[in-house]
């Protein structure tokens, strides 16, 4: 690995946040990149800080990717947090044989 970039996806629903995820883009050492999210991400930047020997006090920052990630995730989160949070409404109706009403937050 030779650059690591982080970025926070975060998921509005009426202007209110409702998922949060950091995404890494890893520049590998022959200059391609790969997008790792969840334990992959944190078992990277773990491995990494291990070899840390001092920390500058310098921030760099550089909107390189932020435009691919937002593009690549706009449509996959939403779709998969919609989807997760439908599929769970729909077991709890089946389980308490109640019909959840007004389930977007804020709809009311």
């Amino acid at each position: 690995m030779r650059e690591i970039y982080l970025y926070e996806v975060v998921i509005y629903l009426n202007r209110k946040p409702v998922f949060s995820e950091t995404i890494g883009v890893v520049v590998k050492d022959d200059g391609s990149t790969e997008t790792l999210r969840g334990s992959e991400l944190l078992k990277l930047v773990s491995e990494s800080l291990n070899r840390v020997i001092g920390i500058g006090d310098i921030f760099w920052s550089e909107d390189r990717f932020g435009d691919d990630v937002g593009k690549t995730f706009k449509y996959t989160y939403c779709d998969k947090v919609l989807w997760d949070y439908i599929q769970y409404l729909n077991e709890s109706e089946k389980i308490f044989s109640i019909k959840h009403v007004n389930w977007i937050p804020g709809s009311t």
